[in-house]
C-alpha cells in the first residue's frame, strides 16, 4: 500500500505540453459567448451533453444500454415518473438525477461539501442491485480491493480524513489557468481513495463535474461547455491505464494523468466553441432531423416543423402555419402530438409559447450521430448495434 502523500498539483514548466493545454483551455473559455440569445438551441445542448455523460459513466462501468434503450427510458421516466424499469437503465437514470442536482445546487463559489459527495453517492446508487451499495450515502467501514488493480485502498478507518484533505483541496482557491489540472489531481485522487463500498468510478466523475461548475468553467455560460465524463469515455482503457499509473503518487505519472484529462477537454472545449460560432449548430440539428426522418421516426410534417424551429427560438402555433397547414385546430394537434412525444416543450407550464426540445426524444439518436461526425461523441459509445 502506497502511503497516502498530501494533494499538491505537481510541478510541471511554464513551457511544458501541459501548460500549453491549460493556457489554451482558459483562453477558450474566454472566447465561449456568455449568453445563448444569438443561438437559443445552444442551451438545449445542455440537457443533451448530460444524458449523454450519464451513459458514458454507465458504460464505463460495463453497462452497456444503448443509447436508443437509454433515451426510450429517459422518456418513460418524463412521462411516468413511478414507472419501474430494468437496472441497466436504472443505473443511467440515477446518474442522469444527480448530474441535475449538481447543476441546481454548484455554481461559481460554491463549497464542495461531505454532504454534497454522500448525496451523490446515494442519488447514484440507492436501489439499485448489481451497480448499488448496501449502506447509499455512507463512506465505507470496511476494506475494500480493485478488481484488476494493484492498488490497495487506505484503511477505512482513514477515509474520512483523506476526504476532508480532498475538499480542502478542491475548495482551495487557485488561478484559473489551474482549476482544470487541479480537478484532474482531484479526480485521480477521489478513485485513490475509493471511499464508497460501490460506485467510486461513477461519484468520482460527478465531483470532477461538480468542480469544474464551482471553479465557474460550466455555469459562467447559460449552457454546459465541458463535462469530464466524456473525456474519460473517450478512451476507457487509457482512462483506467493512467489512473492505475498516477497511483505511484509521482510528478511523471500525475503530469502524464493530467495531460490525458487535459487534452481530452481541449478537444470537447474547440468543437463547442465551433458549434457557438454561425450556424454550425442549426445545421447539426437540421441534419439530424433529416436522419430521423429518412428513418422513420419522425413524420415528414414533424420534420418540416423541427427543421424551421431548429435555431431554439421560441415559436408559436401561427408561425408554422406553412409547415402545419393554416387550419388552426390541425395545427394544435400537430403541436399537441410533438408535446407528447417531447419533440418540443412549452416555454412557461400552459403557455403557447414553445421551443424545440434535443433530448429526449426521437431525435435525440441521431444528435448524437451528428456529434459522433464532430468528434464530440465519446468512443466507448460508438459500438452501439
Amino acid at each position: 500500500m502506497i502511503e497516502a502523500q498530501g494533494i499538491r498539483a505537481p510541478s510541471f514548466p511554464f513551457d511544458s505540453p501541459l501548460a500549453a493545454k491549460a493556457v489554451a483551455l482558459e483562453r477558450l473559455r474566454g472566447d465561449l459567448p456568455r449568453s445563448t440569445a444569438h443561438l437559443p438551441v445552444l442551451a438545449e445542448l445542455a440537457d443533451l451533453r448530460r444524458l449523454m455523460s450519464s451513459i458514458t459513466s454507465a458504460r464505463i462501468e460495463g453497462n452497456h444500454t444503448t443509447v436508443v434503450d437509454a433515451v426510450d427510458a429517459a422518456r418513460s421516466r418524463e412521462a411516468q415518473p413511478r414507472l419501474p424499469l430494468g437496472d441497466s437503465v436504472e443505473e443511467i437514470l440515477h446518474l442522469d438525477e444527480a448530474a441535475r442536482f449538481l447543476d441546481d445546487q454548484v455554481s461559481t463559489g460554491s463549497p464542495l461539501s461531505h454532504a454534497l459527495v454522500r448525496e451523490l453517492h446515494r442519488l447514484t446508487t440507492e436501489g439499485l442491485e448489481r451497480e448499488g451499495d448496501a449502506t447509499p450515502g455512507s463512506y465505507r467501514r470496511h476494506e475494500v480491493s480493485i478488481q484488476g488493480s494493484e492498488h490497495a485502498p487506505p484503511l477505512a478507518s482513514t477515509v474520512h480524513a483523506l476526504m476532508t484533505e480532498l475538499l480542502d483541496f478542491a475548495n482551495a482557491p487557485s488561478p484559473p489557468h489551474l482549476h482544470l489540472v487541479r480537478m484532474a489531481i482531484a479526480h485521480h485522487r477521489f478513485v485513490w481513495i475509493h471511499p464508497f463500498a460501490n460506485g467510486n468510478g461513477r461519484v468520482a466523475r460527478l465531483f470532477s463535474y461538480a468542480m469544474i461548475r464551482a471553479q465557474g468553467f460550466a455555469p459562467d455560460v447559460e449552457y454546459q461547455t465541458v463535462n469530464p465524463t466524456t473525456v474519460f469515455g473517450a478512451d476507457r482503457q487509457r482512462y483506467y491505464d493512467r489512473l492505475a499509473a498516477a497511483d505511484s503518487l509521482e510528478d511523471d505519472a500525475l503530469v502524464a494523468w493530467t495531460e490525458f484529462v487535459l487534452d481530452g477537454l481541449l478537444g470537447d472545449l474547440e468543437a463547442v466553441h465551433a458549434l457557438s460560432r454561425g450556424d454550425a449548430l442549426r445545421s447539426l440539428v437540421a441534419s439530424a432531423i433529416d436522419r430521423a426522418l429518412q428513418a422513420d421516426r419522425l413524420g415528414a410534417d414533424e420534420a418540416a416543423a423541427l427543421t424551421a424551429v431548429a435555431s431554439g427560438a421560441p415559436f408559436k402555433s401561427g408561425d408554422l402555419a406553412e409547415q402545419l397547414g393554416t387550419n388552426a385546430s390541425g395545427r394544435s394537434r400537430a403541436l399537441n402530438s410533438m408535446l407528447d412525444r417531447q419533440l418540443i416543450q412549452r416555454v412557461t407550464p400552459q403557455g403557447r409559447i414553445y421551443r424545440i426540445r434535443l433530448s429526449p426524444n426521437p431525435l435525440t439518436p441521431f444528435l448524437f450521430t451528428e456529434l459522433d461526425a464532430l468528434g464530440m461523441l465519446p468512443g466507448i459509445l460508438r459500438d452501439d448495434p
